[in-house]
């Protein structure tokens, strides 16, 4: 080759180099990036805090706003994760289209030996660290540093000591309910009550004071036995982020009218209140999930703003519990008649998570996954709420 066609295939060359040089580089987009309004995601670090020790698999993938099927979990061991509680040191990768797009590191705040639990062992590492005589590095630092001060000191070991003496509890970094009262009321209970009681202050149409709810044609149990079991898992899962609920009942053996549970969340002033139930149809074809809402002017006050927060809370929980089950969306349904809405003075509302009639509803119904998955729809959808 003469040097002159040399000199010419190297400029060629380098040319065609500076052109890949110069190609826009791929723009990371929303959506290809992990994404919770439950957690905080820090950036610089790549990490995601504000987990609470013990804390699910499941609970964990479930408070991302990404589509769930392309989050995966990873322990240290980079082996993807088959475990239960979540642990400092993991990681949360984002999948996309058979693309990872993104990772975040997990830190526990008081994990910080990495088994997703905060023991003698955690304060233990502290109080090494704080000697000098064994050094905390990277995830384990940051979740060493209980208080958040950028530093581990002292005050870290003495709240992981705390915790661990349950006398004072390790709190996440960020909870979004912090401050909300929501009241829980799973309908019915073990044994109906048939003695009427005023369906309004002041009426003179009565009815009974709690019914016997309807049960499983084909599986037979109760709806009593279902509502609590969702309410009491709502309950935690709402506390977890920080709200403050009042059940009306955590057993099945009380005696507590509809008025009564009403007159309970006035008491209590709670934000907002959910009765659970399960819906029941002599059409066994009929199936679907519903939210009663107060009509326009039955309710216990005179401020109208409390009818229109009941038919915004509901129109939400609807929409999130049927889109996160799969359940049939039948909307919102007013409703004068209802004792519990009628007494009370708060915003109100009542999901119907289903037919309990209809075979397929009924068999889903008592099974944890698809109560998880209404219970899940419905922590977003209060997530929602007390966020407008």
């Amino acid at each position: 080759m003469s040097c002159f066609r040399r000199i010419v295939k190297t400029m060629l060359l380098l040319a065609a180099a500076v052109t890949l040089a110069v190609l826009p580089l791929h723009t990371v987009q929303a959506d290809e990036l992990l994404s919770s309004s439950v957690y905080i995601i820090d950036r610089d670090n790549e990490v995601l805090t504000g987990v609470s020790a013990g804390t699910s698999a499941a609970r964990l993938v479930s408070c991302f706003e990404n589509d769930p099927s392309g989050i995966k979990l990873y322990g240290r061991d980079n082996k993807a994760y088959t475990g239960n509680a979540v642990a400092t040191g993991m990681k949360a990768l984002l999948v996309v289209n058979n693309i990872q797009r993104d990772e975040l590191q997990i830190i526990v705040h008081g994990d910080v030996n990495g088994d997703g639990r905060i023991t003698i062992t955690d304060y233990t590492k502290i109080r090494l660290h704080i000697l000098s005589h064994q050094k905390l590095n990277g995830a384990f630092a940051l979740a060493a540093d209980v208080d958040k001060d950028g530093r581990v000191t002292l005050s870290d070991y003495t709240r992981v000591r705390l915790h661990i003496l349950g006398l004072k509890h390790i709190n996440p970094d960020k909870l979004p309910l912090a401050g909300c009262v929501i009241g829980i009321d799973p309908g019915h209970q073990r044994h109906a009550n048939n003695e009427l009681e005023p369906i309004a202050p002041g009426s003179s149409t009565k009815k009974k004071k709690v019914s016997s709810g309807t049960q499983g044609r084909f599986t037979r149990v109760p709806e009593y036995v279902v509502v609590l079991k969702v309410g009491l898992k709502l309950k935690t899962q709402l506390e977890e982020l920080g709200a403050t609920v009042i059940m009306t009942r955590e057993t099945h053996d009380v005696n507590i009218s509809n008025v009564e549970r009403a007159l309970m969340m006035n008491k209590a002033n709670v934000d907002c209140w959910l009765r659970v139930h399960i819906n029941g149809n002599n059409d066994p074809k009929v199936y679907g999930m519903s939210v009663l809402v107060p009509a326009k002017g039955c309710m216990n006050t005179k401020d109208a703003s409390v009818q229109q927060k009941s038919t915004a809370l509901g129109q939400i929980l609807v929409d999130c519990a049927a889109a996160e089950s799969g359940a049939k969306n039948l909307g919102i349904k007013p409703r004068s008649d209802q004792t519990g809405f009628n007494w009370s003075s708060v915003p109100v509302c009542n999901i119907e998570m289903g037919y309990m009639t209809n075979e397929k509803e009924d068999r889903l119904i008592i099974t944890d996954v698809y109560q998880d998955k209404i219970i899940a729809g419905l922590v977003k959808g209060f997530l929602e709420y007390f966020s407008e």
